[in-house]
């Protein structure tokens, strides 16, 4: 169902969809990914975006991201 709405926005012009680590328990963003890369769509042709929930404990998680990331 997922894969249907998002191939149906696509297809009428959608091109930016919107996630969070909270959507969906945080399966939304792994769900994108995958809808994304099986429809095999040019990258250039839509944005992702998504967020984060600060929580108590962003600032060790900022840490902890930055130290992987680099």
């Amino acid at each position: 169902m997922a894969e249907d709405i998002v191939s149906v926005a696509y297809e009428n012009g959608i091109n930016l969809f919107d996630t969070a680590d909270i959507y969906a328990g945080g399966k939304s963003e792994i769900l994108l990914g995958r809808i994304l890369k099986k429809k095999d769509w040019k990258r250039s042709t839509y944005n992702v975006a998504t967020k984060l929930f600060w929580g108590t404990r962003f600032t060790e998680f900022i840490r902890k991201a930055t130290t992987e990331l680099c």
